[in-house]
């Protein structure tokens, strides 16, 4: 397809996270760019969703928890 979907399990329920991404794996993480923000479901569930763009350079997705 034409997205990156990105999701998990074993959440705190309401707890935030953060989505961030970098072109570069081993920049150190106040590096990486916060490209989204939301909170886990009532089960602890989180899903992100990104348009996938084969032009791009390759990029790292990492999950921070608050």
């Amino acid at each position: 397809g034409t997205n990156f979907i990105f999701s998990g399990t074993n959440g705190t329920p309401g707890a935030a996270y953060y989505v961030l991404d970098s072109t570069n794996i081993s920049l150190a993480l106040t590096n990486w760019t916060t490209i989204a923000t939301n909170n886990f479901d009532s089960f602890g569930n989180f899903r992100f969703t990104n348009s996938a763009d084969t032009h791009s350079p390759q990029t790292f997705y990492m999950l921070k928890l608050q």
